[in-house]
C-alpha cells in the first residue's frame, strides 16, 4: 500500500495549527496539534489548562484563506487569549486574558506605580513639523510626577513622542528606585517592540528596545495598551502634555 503523503495545502495548515499551539503554549496553556484529525480543509489543536481538558480548537482553509472556531471547546470564554494567539499579539496580553477567563486577578492591580504615556505631531509648513511628549506616573491612585518634552520631528511622526515618553518613565523609575511599574500606552507598537513580538527596525524602536533591555534588571515593566481619547483621565493629561510639548494647546 503507497504511503500517503501531504498535500501542500495541508503542509502549510499543519504548520498553521503548529505555529498557534506554540503561541497558546507560551500564554500558559497546554496545546498540541493532533495529526490524525488533519483533513484536507481542516485540522484540531487539543488544549488543557492544568488538568483541565478544554477540548478542540478547529483550524480551517478556503478560499478567504485560515479562520478558526471554538465550537468544540468548553469551560472558560478563552476567545480573547485565542485570538491574541491567533493575530502574533503579545504574549502577555494572552496570558492577561487567560487569567481574566479563569477568574484570576489582573496582576496590575498589585503593582503601585501606574505610568500613561502619549506623543504628539504637528504638521507645520510654515514653521516647521514638530513632536512632543508626554507622561503622568500615578501612585496607588496619585499623581506623582509628570514629564513632558520635544521629540524629534522625524518622518517617524508620534512614533518619536510615544517613545520618548516611556523611555522618561522608565529612567524616572531608575531614578527613583522604583522597581515595578505598568505603562498604560494608547499606540499598540510599543508594547510589541519591547515584548519582542515586533522586530524593531525604526531608529525609535531600536531606542525602545535597547532601553528596556538596559532597564531590565532595575525596572519589571508590564505593557497596558489603552484606547486612545476614550476619556480616562490619567490617558488624557498624558495627550495634553505631549501636545503642550509639540506647541499646541
Amino acid at each position: 500500500m503507497p504511503i500517503a503523503t501531504k498535500t501542500a495545502n495541508e503542509s502549510v495548515l499543519t504548520e498553521k495549527a503548529h505555529h498557534l499551539a506554540a503561541a497558546l503554549t507560551g500564554m500558559g496553556l497546554q496545546a498540541s496539534v493532533l495529526p490524525s484529525s488533519l483533513r484536507p480543509y481542516c485540522i484540531k489543536v487539543h488544549v488543557r489548562y492544568g488538568k483541565q481538558d478544554l477540548g478542540h480548537i478547529n483550524i480551517y482553509t478556503g478560499k478567504k484563506g485560515f479562520s478558526f472556531k471554538l465550537h468544540e471547546m468548553r469551560g472558560p470564554d478563552l476567545s480573547q487569549t485565542v485570538k491574541q494567539a491567533w493575530y502574533g499579539g503579545r504574549t502577555e496580553d494572552g496570558i492577561l486574558a487567560l487569567q481574566q477567563a479563569f477568574g484570576r486577578p489582573d496582576e496590575t492591580e498589585r503593582i503601585a506605580y501606574h505610568a500613561y504615556t502619549d506623543g504628539s505631531f504637528i504638521e507645520d509648513d510654515a514653521e516647521g513639523d514638530r513632536c512632543g511628549y508626554g507622561a503622568v506616573i500615578v501612585k496607588d491612585g496619585a499623581p506623582v510626577q509628570e514629564v513632558s518634552g520635544a521629540s524629534a520631528a522625524t518622518a517617524s511622526r508620534q512614533v518619536e513622542g510615544e517613545v520618548d515618553a516611556a523611555l522618561a518613565v522608565i529612567e524616572w523609575c531608575r531614578e527613583s528606585g522604583v522597581r515595578e511599574v505598568v505603562i498604560f500606552h494608547d499606540f499598540a507598537n510599543l508594547g510589541h517592540w519591547a515584548s519582542g513580538a515586533f522586530q524593531a527596525k525604526a531608529p525609535a524602536s531600536k531606542r525602545l528596545v535597547a532601553a528596556v533591555s538596559d532597564a531590565r534588571a532595575e525596572v519589571r515593566i508590564l505593557w497596558r495598551k489603552v484606547a486612545a481619547h476614550a476619556g480616562h483621565a490619567w490617558n488624557e493629561r498624558a495627550d495634553a502634555l505631549a501636545r503642550a510639548a509639540a506647541g499646541l494647546g
